[in-house]
Parts: C-alpha cells; structure tokens; sequence
C-alpha cells in the first residue's frame, strides 16, 4: 500500500506500507473506485526497483512485457494477455532523473525480453542474450513468439498461414523452439513444422529442458546458434565462468524441479501472485 509521507508504515498481516513523498507521476495509477487507485504496470515496476536487484528486476519486465505472471501453483505461472511495453517502460522512468532506483530500472530493462509466454522462454532467452559480464553469453537479443510467414505452397502443407516459433533471429532465420511437455503429445504436427520451417530457409534448433540445464549440451546449443547467426562467440574465462554458473543458477530450474516426463514445476518467486482457489 502506498501512503503519503510521513504517514504511519506500521506493518500488519494484510499488508506492508510503503511512502511516496513526491507528486505521483504522470501515468502513475489507475483508479479502481472513490479513493481506491492501483499502480500501473511501469510505476510497479520503479517501485520493485526498490526490493528487488538488476536481474530479478529484469525476469519481472519479462514478465510485464510478455503472456503469463508467476503463480503459486502445480505449474509455477498463469497465463495472461501483456501489460505493458519495454517502450512504455523507458518512456516512464524517462521522467525521473535523480529518483532513487530509476537507474537501476533503466539498467535492468537492458535485458528484458517481450512477447514471453512462459518463465523457459524468459530463461532461454535471457541465458542467449544477457551479457557475458553479467553472466549470460552475449548473443543479440531474439525475438520472442514471432510469426514466421509462409509461402502458398508450405502454407497449404501446414494448414496455416503463418507459425509462432518461441525465439527468432528474422535477419538470419534462425528459429529456437523450446519443446515443453505440451509439445510432445502431436508428434506429426512437431514433424511437420520443423519440416515446413526448413522448407522456408530457416535454421531451426529444437530445445528441450535437459539441454538448457546441463552445461556441456547448453554450451553446444549456444555455440551452434551463434554460428548459424553469424554471430562471433568469444571463449570463456574463468571468472566469466563462474559469474554465468551463479547467473544461470538463478534463472534456471533446479534439477529437482525438473521432472522425469520434462515437466519443471517452478519456485514461485516472491513477487507472485498467491494460489488461485476457485471455490
């Protein structure tokens, strides 16, 4: 909740108050009812900037910019429409200039990704693109869920006019598709789209959960998708090395959440949204 300051930040089992002690900014909040406003989407995302470091600030952007929201639950997230934009974001924090925390929301919107339909895609991507002083491997930023056209004849092949393909390279038509436990169940439907894509020219690399999260088939993975983008991998050192082994310990699943069928069954971070009981 936030309150004017001065006013009483008492802690209680309902809520954590918190103080504001400028005029709210433009596009600040919405209002709900008399006397009632919410945050909107950028004015939450400054003001997490205040709990939460670069990189958890960046895996909430994803959040914000793209189709799910971390949820307590069998699956970890709940599926929703976007909130906001990294556009928006910047031209929000570009009011602020000497506010506590805006510098580190700039920073953190670096690395943010939009289109994201699920905390793999946020991780998959993040782990490609971050940079290798954070931790990542430095690779330019893909595209996220982004529909690739097809040509009549592959068009009348698949059924459709189009396919979302999770991350994209367009200049260079590389694909990444993560293959989650949902994309198991049609094998003739996964053939025929890795056979319609290659028909259209792209270079597609299909990804499971065990190759993101062991090392020596991740750093495979990685270097094959640089080298169909043309993209230049530098060798890692050994303090590069261990800055990625803590980077990716905190955006990858725990091999005890992965389980035997694929499935990873994500730790709620601690901005999600409580259990949805539906009585």
């Amino acid at each position: 909740m936030l309150v004017p300051k001065g006013a009483s930040r008492r802690k209680n089992d309902v809520c954590v108050r918190h103080s504001w002690g400028r005029a709210l900014p433009e596009n600040a909040v919405v209002r709900l009812d008399e006397g009632v406003y919410l945050s909107t989407p950028e004015f939450a995302f400054l003001q997490m900037a205040n709990s939460l470091d670069e990189m958890e600030l960046a895996i909430l952007g994803c959040s914000l910019c793209g189709r799910y929201y971390p949820c307590e639950g069998p699956t970890g997230f709940v599926r929703r429409p976007q909130l906001t934009t990294v556009k928006r974001l910047y031209g929000f924090l570009a009011q602020f200039r000497n506010v506590k925390n805006a510098s580190k929301a700039r920073r953190a919107l670096r690395w943010v990704h939009e289109g994201s339909r699920s905390p793999m895609e946020t991780s998959t991507a993040m782990l490609l693109s971050v940079s290798r002083r954070m931790g990542g491997y430095g690779l330019p930023k893909p595209m996220l869920n982004q529909m690739v056209e097809l040509s009549g004849g592959s068009s009348a092949i698949a059924g459709t006019p189009y396919y979302v393909v999770d991350l994209y390279y367009p200049k260079s038509k590389v694909a990444v598709e993560y293959l989650g436990k949902a994309y198991h169940k049609d094998v003739d439907r996964d053939v025929t789209r890795e056979y319609v894509l290659r028909g259209e020219g792209c270079t597609l690399f299909n990804v499971t959960i065990t190759q993101v999260a062991t090392s020596s088939l991740r750093n495979r993975l990685v270097m094959d998708i640089a080298r169909a983008i043309g993209y230049r991998l530098r060798k890692s050192t050994p303090a590069i090395s261990d800055k990625r082994k803590a980077f990716l310990n905190r955006i990858l699943p725990h091999r005890s959440q992965i389980l035997k069928s694929g499935e990873v069954i994500w730790k709620s971070a601690p901005w999600a949204m409580p259990s949805l009981r539906l009585s």
